[in-house]
């Protein structure tokens, strides 16, 4: 799914923890409520580009969707079905969207923040969808969940994402808060790191950097939260956050070396409204 919203959150390995729609199989079966919907509008602040220093802000809209547990299509989470579904447990087949990188650093969704020339030289990465397969397992209180995915194109790699929630429920003024909170790791093969971080001898000559071959490790690890406040009926609103540091590979990179930073921090605010 190209939202701009998922193509910024997956570049700065951020992905919503999943709060009081967390699995919609939990409904109780009927013709009523076999569709959910959910939409909502979100301002973002992110890093321009993965790598980056200097962060930007924008604002796009949230969509989720699921059906009778099985399918679902979220601007987070991308495009699934749940083939296994039992006993906490939830696997099957996942697409998600990466928008890749443009070298000019124009990007027309961002609300804030001046472009970057950093990437010039460089070449763009063009989008591509992935695609792969998911398993998560849930208790009462942890998430845990292991995605891999394969591109179809654009940066041509295999990434994967492994990660732990502590969810919870808090009542404020007789009203039900959802929260989130755990850590996070992303890894990627050689083909997405060269796409994202490397520079070949063409890329050295016209952008000024160093020349870097990276290989496949640890793309990023860090700690993200997300809590969800009732506001009205069907209306809420969702804070999110998270802090990340990016893998050896990334780091030893001159373009994060001379250019960036190794740190990454998103935040983001979400108001809502389900059906």
């Amino acid at each position: 799914m190209k939202t701009v919203i998922r193509t910024l959150l997956v570049a700065s390995a951020f992905s919503l923890p999943s709060l009081s729609t967390a699995d919609s199989s939990t409904t109780s079966p009927g013709k009523a409520s076999d569709w959910h919907l959910s939409l909502g509008l979100a301002t973002v602040t992110v890093p321009s580009y993965l790598g980056d220093n200097r962060h930007r802000s924008l604002v796009a809209p949230d969509i989720t969707v699921s059906y009778k547990g099985r399918f679902f299509a979220s601007t987070f989470d991308g495009v699934g079905y749940n083939l296994i579904r039992q006993g906490g447990w939830r696997a099957g087949p996942i697409m998600k969207y990466n928008a890749g990188r443009r070298q000019d650093g124009d990007e027309s969704y961002f609300i804030s923040g001046d472009e970057t020339d950093d990437l010039q030289g460089l070449g763009d990465i063009d989008g591509t969808a992935e695609i792969g397969g998911f398993v998560e397992y849930s208790s009462e209180h942890l998430v845990s969940r292991v995605e891999l995915r394969q591109a179809t194109e654009g940066h041509d790699g295999t990434v994967g994402d492994v990660s732990v929630k502590w969810v919870g429920r808090k009542l404020l003024a007789g009203k039900s808060l959802f929260y989130g909170v755990g850590p996070e790791l992303h890894f990627a093969d050689s083909d997405y790191m060269n796409a994202f971080f490397g520079v070949d001898a063409q890329q050295a000559s016209l952008s000024g950097l160093e020349a870097y071959q990276a290989g496949a490790g640890l793309l990023s690890y860090g700690i993200h939260a997300a809590v969800e406040v009732p506001l009205a009926n069907r209306v809420s609103l969702v804070g999110f956050g998270g802090v990340d540091l990016l893998g050896e590979e990334a780091v030893d990179s001159s373009l994060v070396s001379t250019r960036g930073a190794d740190e990454q921090a998103s935040l983001g605010v979400l108001l809502k409204v389900t059906f």
